[in-house]
């Protein structure tokens, strides 16, 4: 398994609107609190799986930027500090190759966070 670095893009708040946006469209693959420094592990774990293209970089942003760009707020708000990495989909050759094995390191689709947090929020 390669454990190559790769390039990491830190999203600020005003990157918000245009990258979640994006997320939610491709139905992006998101990990949930992570180490920012192990990103490339996440992203190598799938070469098991599907060819990836090493190129492509990942996004990190922070808990902070998901509760305020959704509204997130009480129990369904995440940490502030907390990290969050996505990669779009076309990172990876086959997709449907990393359906499934995917829960197992705790990989989810952006846009079901999204409507989760969304159903959760408004419950």
């Amino acid at each position: 398994m390669s454990t190559s670095k790769m390039q990491i893009i830190e999203l600020k708040p005003e990157d918000a609107e245009k990258y979640f946006e994006e997320f939610y469209g491709d139905s992006s693959l998101t990990f949930v609190g992570v180490i920012p420094e192990e990103a490339h592990l996440y992203r190598d774990w799938f070469l098991q799986f599907t060819k990836i293209d090493k190129t492509k970089p990942c996004y990190l942003y922070t808990g902070k930027m998901m509760n305020d760009y959704y509204g997130l707020t009480g129990k369904n708000a995440y940490p502030t500090d907390l990290h969050i990495i996505t990669f779009k989909l076309n990172t990876f050759k086959e997709v449907g190759k990393i359906c499934v094995p995917r829960f197992q390191i705790g990989g989810r689709w952006f846009d079901d966070i999204v409507d989760n947090n969304r159903r959760h929020q408004e419950g």
